[in-house]
Protein backbone atom coordinates (compact mmCIF):
# COMPACT_ATOMS: atom_id res chain seq x y z
CA UNK A 1 0.00 0.00 0.00
CA UNK A 2 1.34 3.42 -0.90
CA UNK A 3 1.74 5.97 1.88
CA UNK A 4 -0.52 9.01 2.01
CA UNK A 5 0.53 12.27 0.36
CA UNK A 6 1.68 13.67 3.70
CA UNK A 7 3.66 10.52 4.45
CA UNK A 8 5.67 10.55 1.24
CA UNK A 9 9.28 11.68 1.34
CA UNK A 10 9.87 14.80 -0.75
CA UNK A 11 12.76 14.28 -3.20
CA UNK A 12 13.91 17.87 -2.61
CA UNK A 13 14.66 16.99 1.03
CA UNK A 14 17.15 14.29 0.07
CA UNK A 15 20.77 15.21 0.77
CA UNK A 16 21.79 14.39 -2.81
CA UNK A 17 18.97 16.33 -4.50
CA UNK A 18 21.30 19.28 -5.19
CA UNK A 19 24.95 18.26 -5.27
CA UNK A 20 27.86 20.56 -4.59
CA UNK A 21 29.51 19.61 -7.88
CA UNK A 22 27.03 18.23 -10.42
CA UNK A 23 29.34 18.40 -13.43
CA UNK A 24 29.64 15.30 -15.60
CA UNK A 25 32.67 14.20 -17.60
CA UNK A 26 31.44 15.95 -20.75
CA UNK A 27 30.76 19.12 -18.71
CA UNK A 28 34.36 19.13 -17.53
CA UNK A 29 35.63 18.32 -21.00
CA UNK A 30 33.75 21.27 -22.46
CA UNK A 31 35.10 23.50 -19.69
CA UNK A 32 38.66 22.43 -20.51
CA UNK A 33 38.07 23.28 -24.18
CA UNK A 34 36.76 26.76 -23.29
CA UNK A 35 39.76 27.39 -21.03
CA UNK A 36 42.13 26.23 -23.78
CA UNK A 37 40.86 29.04 -26.01
CA UNK A 38 41.98 31.57 -23.39
CA UNK A 39 45.56 30.27 -23.21
CA UNK A 40 47.28 32.13 -26.04
CA UNK A 41 50.61 31.78 -27.82
CA UNK A 42 52.61 34.96 -28.44
CA UNK A 43 55.46 35.49 -30.89
CA UNK A 44 58.61 37.56 -30.36
CA UNK A 45 56.68 40.69 -31.34
CA UNK A 46 54.20 40.03 -28.52
CA UNK A 47 51.42 39.27 -30.99
CA UNK A 48 48.87 36.48 -30.59
CA UNK A 49 49.75 33.41 -32.59
CA UNK A 50 47.20 30.70 -31.84
CA UNK A 51 46.01 29.07 -28.62
CA UNK A 52 45.80 25.69 -26.90
CA UNK A 53 42.53 24.79 -28.57
CA UNK A 54 44.43 22.85 -31.25
CA UNK A 55 45.24 20.22 -28.60
CA UNK A 56 41.54 19.37 -28.31
CA UNK A 57 40.92 18.06 -31.80
CA UNK A 58 39.15 14.84 -30.82
CA UNK A 59 35.81 13.13 -31.38
CA UNK A 60 34.91 13.47 -27.69
CA UNK A 61 35.48 17.22 -27.80
CA UNK A 62 33.29 17.63 -30.89
CA UNK A 63 30.53 15.54 -29.29
CA UNK A 64 30.69 17.61 -26.09
CA UNK A 65 30.41 20.82 -28.15
CA UNK A 66 27.40 19.43 -30.03
CA UNK A 67 25.70 18.32 -26.81
CA UNK A 68 25.96 21.77 -25.22
CA UNK A 69 25.41 23.84 -28.34
CA UNK A 70 22.87 26.54 -27.44
CA UNK A 71 20.40 26.12 -30.30
CA UNK A 72 17.74 28.11 -28.44
CA UNK A 73 19.89 31.25 -28.60
CA UNK A 74 20.10 31.06 -32.40
CA UNK A 75 16.40 30.27 -32.65
CA UNK A 76 15.45 33.32 -30.58
CA UNK A 77 17.68 35.63 -32.63
CA UNK A 78 16.32 34.29 -35.91
CA UNK A 79 12.68 34.56 -34.79
CA UNK A 80 13.29 38.10 -33.59
CA UNK A 81 14.62 39.10 -37.02
CA UNK A 82 11.72 37.38 -38.82
CA UNK A 83 9.16 39.18 -36.63
CA UNK A 84 10.78 42.51 -37.47
CA UNK A 85 10.65 41.73 -41.20
CA UNK A 86 6.88 41.38 -40.91
CA UNK A 87 6.49 44.30 -38.50
CA UNK A 88 8.33 47.08 -40.33
CA UNK A 89 6.92 48.65 -43.48
CA UNK A 90 10.08 50.44 -44.59
CA UNK A 91 11.95 48.42 -47.17
CA UNK A 92 15.40 49.38 -45.87
CA UNK A 93 14.43 47.95 -42.47
CA UNK A 94 13.14 44.75 -44.05
CA UNK A 95 16.38 44.36 -46.03
CA UNK A 96 18.45 44.80 -42.86
CA UNK A 97 16.57 42.13 -40.90
CA UNK A 98 16.65 39.75 -43.87
CA UNK A 99 20.44 40.17 -43.84
CA UNK A 100 20.50 39.52 -40.07
CA UNK A 101 18.42 36.34 -40.49
CA UNK A 102 20.75 35.16 -43.26
CA UNK A 103 23.69 35.62 -40.88
CA UNK A 104 21.90 33.53 -38.22
CA UNK A 105 21.59 30.62 -40.66
CA UNK A 106 25.21 30.98 -41.78
CA UNK A 107 26.41 30.82 -38.17
CA UNK A 108 24.72 27.44 -37.65
CA UNK A 109 25.95 26.17 -41.03
CA UNK A 110 29.50 27.25 -40.14
CA UNK A 111 29.29 25.31 -36.88
CA UNK A 112 28.20 22.16 -38.70
CA UNK A 113 30.95 22.61 -41.27
CA UNK A 114 33.54 23.07 -38.49
CA UNK A 115 32.43 19.92 -36.65
CA UNK A 116 32.48 17.93 -39.88
CA UNK A 117 36.05 19.02 -40.70
CA UNK A 118 37.22 18.34 -37.13
CA UNK A 119 35.91 14.78 -37.40
CA UNK A 120 37.71 14.46 -40.72
CA UNK A 121 41.02 15.09 -38.92
CA UNK A 122 40.04 12.50 -36.31
CA UNK A 123 39.42 9.91 -39.04
CA UNK A 124 42.83 10.68 -40.54
CA UNK A 125 44.49 10.03 -37.18
CA UNK A 126 42.57 6.89 -36.18
CA UNK A 127 42.31 5.43 -39.69
CA UNK A 128 38.77 4.43 -38.77
CA UNK A 129 35.43 5.88 -39.88
CA UNK A 130 33.62 8.04 -37.33
CA UNK A 131 29.92 7.17 -37.29
CA UNK A 132 28.87 10.73 -36.50
CA UNK A 133 30.80 12.11 -39.48
CA UNK A 134 29.14 9.54 -41.74
CA UNK A 135 25.73 10.81 -40.65
CA UNK A 136 26.81 14.41 -41.07
CA UNK A 137 28.13 13.66 -44.57
CA UNK A 138 24.69 12.58 -45.80
CA UNK A 139 23.08 15.44 -43.87
CA UNK A 140 25.27 18.24 -45.26
CA UNK A 141 25.30 16.85 -48.77
CA UNK A 142 21.52 16.39 -48.80
CA UNK A 143 18.75 18.60 -47.46
CA UNK A 144 21.09 21.07 -45.75
CA UNK A 145 22.95 21.63 -49.00
CA UNK A 146 19.68 22.68 -50.64
CA UNK A 147 18.76 24.86 -47.65
CA UNK A 148 22.13 26.64 -47.67
CA UNK A 149 21.96 27.06 -51.47
CA UNK A 150 18.63 28.84 -50.99
CA UNK A 151 20.19 31.11 -48.36
CA UNK A 152 22.97 32.05 -50.76
CA UNK A 153 20.40 32.81 -53.48
CA UNK A 154 18.49 35.06 -51.08
CA UNK A 155 21.81 36.70 -50.30
CA UNK A 156 22.35 37.30 -54.02
CA UNK A 157 18.78 38.63 -54.33
CA UNK A 158 19.57 41.11 -51.56
CA UNK A 159 22.74 42.18 -53.35
CA UNK A 160 20.91 42.72 -56.66
CA UNK A 161 18.52 45.14 -54.94
CA UNK A 162 21.42 47.58 -54.42
CA UNK A 163 20.45 48.03 -50.79
CA UNK A 164 23.97 48.85 -49.68
CA UNK A 165 23.71 46.10 -47.06
CA UNK A 166 26.53 43.58 -47.17
CA UNK A 167 26.33 40.12 -45.66
CA UNK A 168 29.57 38.55 -44.44
CA UNK A 169 30.99 36.03 -46.89
CA UNK A 170 31.46 32.48 -45.65
CA UNK A 171 33.43 29.61 -47.11
CA UNK A 172 32.31 26.00 -46.97
CA UNK A 173 33.92 22.62 -47.63
CA UNK A 174 33.14 20.56 -50.72
CA UNK A 175 30.74 18.31 -48.82
CA UNK A 176 28.06 20.94 -49.47
CA UNK A 177 27.10 19.89 -52.98
CA UNK A 178 25.67 23.19 -54.21
CA UNK A 179 26.29 22.34 -57.87
CA UNK A 180 23.96 19.33 -57.66
CA UNK A 181 21.00 21.39 -56.45
CA UNK A 182 18.14 21.26 -58.95
CA UNK A 183 15.93 23.90 -57.30
CA UNK A 184 14.96 26.98 -59.34
CA UNK A 185 15.07 30.29 -57.48
CA UNK A 186 12.41 32.89 -58.27
CA UNK A 187 13.96 36.37 -58.24
CA UNK A 188 10.53 38.03 -58.39
CA UNK A 189 9.38 36.87 -54.96
CA UNK A 190 7.79 39.39 -52.60
CA UNK A 191 8.86 39.86 -48.99
CA UNK A 192 6.33 37.41 -47.57
CA UNK A 193 7.26 34.57 -49.93
CA UNK A 194 10.98 35.21 -49.49
CA UNK A 195 10.64 35.26 -45.69
CA UNK A 196 8.79 31.93 -45.79
CA UNK A 197 11.66 30.41 -47.81
CA UNK A 198 14.11 31.83 -45.28
CA UNK A 199 12.17 30.27 -42.39
CA UNK A 200 12.00 26.92 -44.16
CA UNK A 201 15.77 26.89 -44.68
CA UNK A 202 16.42 27.77 -41.04
CA UNK A 203 14.03 25.02 -39.92
CA UNK A 204 16.08 22.43 -41.83
CA UNK A 205 19.23 23.48 -39.96
CA UNK A 206 17.42 23.68 -36.63
CA UNK A 207 16.00 20.15 -36.94
CA UNK A 208 19.45 18.80 -37.89
CA UNK A 209 21.03 20.41 -34.83
CA UNK A 210 18.35 18.92 -32.57
CA UNK A 211 18.91 15.49 -34.12
CA UNK A 212 22.68 15.67 -33.54
CA UNK A 213 22.21 16.85 -29.94
CA UNK A 214 19.87 13.93 -29.24
CA UNK A 215 22.36 11.46 -30.72
CA UNK A 216 25.38 12.98 -28.97
CA UNK A 217 24.83 11.11 -25.67
CA UNK A 218 24.88 7.74 -27.44
CA UNK A 219 27.97 8.66 -29.44
CA UNK A 220 29.70 9.97 -26.29
CA UNK A 221 29.26 6.64 -24.51
CA UNK A 222 30.55 4.77 -27.55
CA UNK A 223 33.53 7.10 -27.92
CA UNK A 224 34.57 6.67 -24.27
CA UNK A 225 34.86 2.92 -24.87
CA UNK A 226 37.15 3.39 -27.87
CA UNK A 227 40.94 3.37 -27.59
CA UNK A 228 41.59 5.55 -30.64
CA UNK A 229 41.86 8.95 -28.94
CA UNK A 230 44.79 11.33 -29.22
CA UNK A 231 47.35 10.72 -26.42
CA UNK A 232 46.78 14.14 -24.84
CA UNK A 233 43.00 13.60 -24.85
CA UNK A 234 43.43 10.12 -23.36
CA UNK A 235 45.45 11.65 -20.50
CA UNK A 236 42.80 14.32 -19.98
CA UNK A 237 40.02 11.69 -19.89
CA UNK A 238 42.00 9.66 -17.34
CA UNK A 239 42.44 12.77 -15.19
CA UNK A 240 38.72 13.62 -15.40
CA UNK A 241 37.78 10.04 -14.51
CA UNK A 242 40.07 10.21 -11.46
CA UNK A 243 38.50 13.54 -10.51
CA UNK A 244 35.27 11.61 -9.79
CA UNK A 245 36.86 10.33 -6.54
CA UNK A 246 37.29 13.76 -4.86
CA UNK A 247 34.07 14.91 -6.57
CA UNK A 248 32.09 12.11 -4.90
CA UNK A 249 33.68 12.97 -1.57
CA UNK A 250 32.78 16.64 -2.05
CA UNK A 251 29.19 15.73 -2.89
CA UNK A 252 28.93 13.83 0.42
CA UNK A 253 29.39 17.12 2.29
CA UNK A 254 25.64 17.75 2.69
CA UNK A 255 25.13 14.22 4.06
CA UNK A 256 27.99 14.57 6.53
CA UNK A 257 26.61 17.88 7.82
CA UNK A 258 23.09 16.45 8.24
CA UNK A 259 24.42 13.30 9.92
CA UNK A 260 26.44 15.41 12.35
CA UNK A 261 23.50 17.59 13.44
CA UNK A 262 20.89 14.80 13.56
CA UNK A 263 22.94 12.01 15.13
CA UNK A 264 25.75 13.77 17.02
CA UNK A 265 24.28 17.12 18.05
CA UNK A 266 20.59 16.17 18.39
CA UNK A 267 21.26 12.51 19.31
CA UNK A 268 18.42 11.25 17.15
CA UNK A 269 17.99 7.58 16.29
CA UNK A 270 16.91 6.08 13.00
CA UNK A 271 13.49 4.47 12.86
CA UNK A 272 13.33 0.83 11.95
CA UNK A 273 12.34 0.31 8.33
CA UNK A 274 8.74 -0.68 7.67
CA UNK A 275 7.97 -3.28 5.06
CA UNK A 276 5.97 -2.17 2.07
CA UNK A 277 2.61 -3.86 1.53
CA UNK A 278 0.79 -4.65 -1.70
CA UNK A 279 -2.28 -6.58 -2.73
CA UNK A 280 -1.67 -9.50 -5.09
CA UNK A 281 -4.19 -10.78 -7.59
CA UNK A 282 -4.06 -14.52 -8.31
CA UNK A 283 -5.30 -16.25 -11.45
CA UNK A 284 -5.32 -20.06 -11.48
CA UNK A 285 -5.52 -22.50 -14.35
CA UNK A 286 -9.03 -23.33 -15.54
CA UNK A 287 -8.45 -27.03 -14.82
CA UNK A 288 -7.49 -26.41 -11.17
CA UNK A 289 -10.23 -25.90 -8.59
CA UNK A 290 -8.05 -24.88 -5.65
CA UNK A 291 -4.43 -23.82 -5.16
CA UNK A 292 -2.64 -23.44 -1.83
CA UNK A 293 -0.32 -20.47 -1.23
CA UNK A 294 1.74 -21.25 1.90
CA UNK A 295 2.71 -18.59 4.40
CA UNK A 296 6.04 -16.80 3.63
CA UNK A 297 5.76 -17.56 -0.10
CA UNK A 298 8.07 -15.15 -1.97
CA UNK A 299 6.91 -13.17 -5.02
CA UNK A 300 9.20 -11.27 -7.42
CA UNK A 301 7.76 -7.86 -8.40
CA UNK A 302 10.30 -6.30 -10.76
CA UNK A 303 13.76 -4.87 -10.05
CA UNK A 304 15.32 -1.97 -8.18
CA UNK A 305 17.55 0.49 -10.04
CA UNK A 306 20.51 -1.51 -8.73
CA UNK A 307 19.26 -4.60 -10.57
CA UNK A 308 18.24 -6.52 -7.42
CA UNK A 309 14.85 -8.23 -7.39
CA UNK A 310 11.94 -6.62 -5.55
CA UNK A 311 10.54 -9.44 -3.40
CA UNK A 312 7.27 -9.56 -1.44
CA UNK A 313 6.44 -12.31 1.07
CA UNK A 314 2.96 -13.65 1.87
CA UNK A 315 2.04 -12.80 5.48
CA UNK A 316 -0.38 -15.74 5.81
CA UNK A 317 -1.44 -18.88 3.98
CA UNK A 318 -4.17 -18.65 1.39
CA UNK A 319 -6.40 -21.02 -0.56
CA UNK A 320 -6.90 -19.59 -4.04
CA UNK A 321 -9.95 -20.68 -6.03
CA UNK A 322 -11.42 -19.65 -9.35
CA UNK A 323 -13.91 -17.21 -7.85
CA UNK A 324 -13.82 -13.74 -9.39
CA UNK A 325 -15.53 -10.48 -8.60
CA UNK A 326 -18.24 -10.21 -11.20
CA UNK A 327 -20.10 -7.19 -9.89
CA UNK A 328 -19.66 -4.57 -7.19
CA UNK A 329 -22.69 -2.78 -5.78
CA UNK A 330 -23.23 -0.10 -3.19
CA UNK A 331 -26.25 -0.03 -0.88
CA UNK A 332 -27.51 3.22 0.58
CA UNK A 333 -30.32 3.53 3.10
CA UNK A 334 -32.00 6.92 3.03
CA UNK A 335 -33.51 8.20 6.29
CA UNK A 336 -35.77 11.10 7.11
CA UNK A 337 -36.68 12.67 10.43
CA UNK A 338 -40.30 12.41 11.59
CA UNK A 339 -42.18 13.41 14.72
CA UNK A 340 -44.15 10.40 16.00
CA UNK A 341 -46.26 10.82 19.12
CA UNK A 342 -44.34 13.96 19.90
CA UNK A 343 -40.92 12.31 19.69
CA UNK A 344 -38.37 12.83 16.86
CA UNK A 345 -37.50 9.60 15.08
CA UNK A 346 -35.33 8.73 12.08
CA UNK A 347 -37.19 6.43 9.70
CA UNK A 348 -35.72 4.65 6.65
CA UNK A 349 -37.75 5.81 3.67
CA UNK A 350 -35.94 4.20 0.73
CA UNK A 351 -33.08 1.90 -0.21
CA UNK A 352 -30.81 2.67 -3.16
CA UNK A 353 -28.30 0.55 -5.06
CA UNK A 354 -25.64 1.34 -7.68
CA UNK A 355 -23.39 -0.88 -9.81
CA UNK A 356 -19.72 0.09 -10.16
CA UNK A 357 -18.32 -1.11 -13.54
CA UNK A 358 -15.51 -3.65 -13.28
CA UNK A 359 -13.23 -1.64 -15.56
CA UNK A 360 -13.31 1.17 -12.99
CA UNK A 361 -11.91 -1.23 -10.37
CA UNK A 362 -9.14 -2.71 -12.53
CA UNK A 363 -5.74 -0.95 -12.32
CA UNK A 364 -4.69 0.53 -15.66
CA UNK A 365 -1.27 1.59 -16.94
CA UNK A 366 -2.61 4.82 -18.46
CA UNK A 367 -5.72 5.71 -16.46
CA UNK A 368 -8.03 8.24 -18.04
CA UNK A 369 -10.25 10.61 -16.10
CA UNK A 370 -12.34 8.38 -13.88
CA UNK A 371 -15.85 8.92 -12.56
CA UNK A 372 -15.98 9.01 -8.79
CA UNK A 373 -18.31 6.75 -6.82
CA UNK A 374 -19.56 7.13 -3.26
CA UNK A 375 -18.06 4.11 -1.40
CA UNK A 376 -21.17 3.69 0.79
CA UNK A 377 -23.71 4.63 -1.83
CA UNK A 378 -25.63 7.82 -2.38
CA UNK A 379 -29.18 9.10 -2.64
CA UNK A 380 -30.72 10.07 -5.97
CA UNK A 381 -31.55 13.54 -4.67
CA UNK A 382 -27.84 14.45 -4.37
CA UNK A 383 -26.92 13.37 -7.92
CA UNK A 384 -26.93 15.21 -11.20
CA UNK A 385 -29.62 13.72 -13.45
CA UNK A 386 -27.13 13.24 -16.30
CA UNK A 387 -24.79 11.28 -14.00
CA UNK A 388 -27.47 9.35 -12.16
CA UNK A 389 -26.28 5.78 -11.50
CA UNK A 390 -28.32 4.95 -8.38
CA UNK A 391 -31.56 2.99 -8.69
CA UNK A 392 -34.07 1.63 -6.16
CA UNK A 393 -32.70 -1.53 -4.56
CA UNK A 394 -34.60 -4.83 -4.79
CA UNK A 395 -35.25 -6.33 -1.39
CA UNK A 396 -34.98 -10.07 -0.84
CA UNK A 397 -32.64 -12.79 0.33
CA UNK A 398 -30.48 -15.51 -1.23
CA UNK A 399 -29.45 -18.93 0.03
CA UNK A 400 -26.11 -20.55 -0.83
CA UNK A 401 -25.10 -24.04 0.30
CA UNK A 402 -23.05 -26.98 -1.03
CA UNK A 403 -26.15 -29.11 -0.38
CA UNK A 404 -27.83 -27.45 -3.34
CA UNK A 405 -25.42 -29.28 -5.65
CA UNK A 406 -27.26 -32.60 -4.92
CA UNK A 407 -28.74 -34.14 -8.04
CA UNK A 408 -31.69 -35.95 -6.35
CA UNK A 409 -35.07 -34.37 -5.78
CA UNK A 410 -36.89 -31.51 -7.40
CA UNK A 411 -36.45 -27.90 -6.36
CA UNK A 412 -38.22 -24.74 -7.35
Amino acid sequence: MSPSQDGRFLPALSWDYAKVDERTLDDLLRLAVEISKLIKYYNFDNEEEGDWNSFFNDELVVLAEIKYFDHAEFENKFKSNIEKIYRFNRQDKKYQYIANAITNVHQIAQKLDYWFNQLKFVESFTQQPVELRTEMFSMLGGKLSEALWYIQKIEQWLSDKNTGIEVDKYEYSLVWKFEETQIVFNNNMDFIELTEKLEKSFQSFYESIIYLKNKSNVFLEQSLKNDTHYPEIALLIAFLQLYKVPQDSLNQLSKRILDYYYFDALQQKRKNPEQDKVYIKFEINEEILLAQVPNQTRFVAGEYESGENIIYTADNSLAVNAAEINEVRTIYAEYQNYIIRGLPQKIMTSLWSAVIPREELTPQENPQIKKTYAPFGDAVTSQNLREQITKPANLGFAVASPSLFLSEGKRE
